[in-house]
């Protein structure tokens, strides 16, 4: 059939966050408006031939979906050992600094983090992103009381112009490349080098970059594009009606920090996250790390996953979300080896 819309979607991750990524490829495969193809690109250093082979599978049940894995000829490590604030990022970050260089055949490209899951489409959003000037767009969060305390810490070492820049970009989790308009200003040259002479500082290091390069050519796509799941926790009772509407539908639900939701079950939002796990092939690597107590016929997590069941039916392993979502047992396929 012919689409309307050709989506190029390129994620940067390494092995370690694979399983993750599955969960972000099939939620944002099946919200995905279906008179769009999705070109989804995987830029690595590491991921083993069976993640990969597991995230094809996961991707191939949609007829309007291509995965491709690529394994650029970049010293990612030698570049990502002068920065300071490693925090749990990846070096794999880098790519996104240099993404216009590797994708001549396209003129836009959906840049993503896959500590995420979607709840709506993302074509819209992509669609209308047609700017000739503008480099980039990105989502814009409203300020907050929480953050003012980072602000005070970026002025430690950033310049008051720059902290301006930083604090008018946008999440990273959630980019679209004006990619024409970037190589012709050679962002990508650009990018990577003030990444290298500014590592000692930058704290948060793709998205400190990108929006200080690309700074005042940004477009502002709609608060409720990404909703970061520590919102339910830190936002003030005079602050929750400004993001009322936005947090009841996002599109993207991003697990920013180090809790995620493979790491601690019991962080916020992470029972819609094992919810979409429980239908990929990494559903079992992943529950394996956690200890499993036997009760009759079925299993649940002890302590850390009181909402998780899991029913063991022969060589089926079906999950569900106590009395919080049901899932189809015909789409929970981990086969136990």
């Amino acid at each position: 059939m012919g689409y309307r819309l050709t989506i190029p979607a390129m994620h940067c991750f390494n092995d370690k966050y694979s399983a993750p990524a599955a969960v972000a490829f099939l939620s944002m495969l099946e919200h995905a408006a279906k008179d769009c193809f999705f070109k989804l690109y995987v830029l690595h250093s590491d991921i083993t031939e069976e993640h990969q082979k597991m995230l094809h599978e996961t991707v191939s049940r949609f007829p309007n979906a291509s995965l491709e894995f690529m394994h650029p000829d970049i010293d990612i490590i030698g570049i990502w050992e002068k920065v300071k604030s490693h925090c749990h990022y990846s070096a794999d970050l880098i790519y996104k600094l240099v993404a216009p260089d590797f994708f001549p055949q396209h003129s836009r490209l959906m840049v993503a983090d896959v500590d995420v899951l979607y709840c709506d489409d993302i074509s819209q959003n992509f669609a209308n992103f047609s700017s000739d000037d503008n480099l980039m767009a990105g989502h814009r969060a409203l300020k907050m009381k929480w953050l003012d305390k980072f602000g005070e810490q970026y002025l430690e070492e950033f310049s008051e112009e720059e902290h301006g820049k930083i604090e008018r970009g946008v999440n990273a989790c959630y980019m679209i490349y004006n990619l024409d308009a970037m190589r012709r200003e050679r962002i990508a040259k650009k990018a990577i080098e003030y990444f290298i002479e500014n590592a000692w500082r930058i704290r948060q290091p793709e998205q400190d970059t990108m929006n200080i390069v690309c700074a005042d050519r940004i477009t502002y796509l709609p608060l409720r594009t990404v909703i970061c799941t520590y919102l339910w926790r830190v936002l003030e009772e005079d602050e929750k009606p400004a993001w009322k509407d936005a947090m009841e539908h996002p599109v993207q639900l991003h697990f920013p920090g180090p809790n995620k939701p493979w790491v601690d079950p019991g962080s916020i939002k992470s029972d819609l996250w094992w919810g979409y796990l429980a239908r990929t092939p990494f559903f079992y690597e992943v529950a394996s790390q956690f200890s499993l107590t036997p009760r009759k016929s079925n299993w649940s997590f002890f302590g850390k996953v009181p909402f998780l069941e899991i029913f063991s039916r022969g060589e089926v392993t079906d999950v569900r979300l106590a009395r919080k979502l049901k899932l189809n047992p015909a789409t929970c396929f981990w086969r136990k080896k």
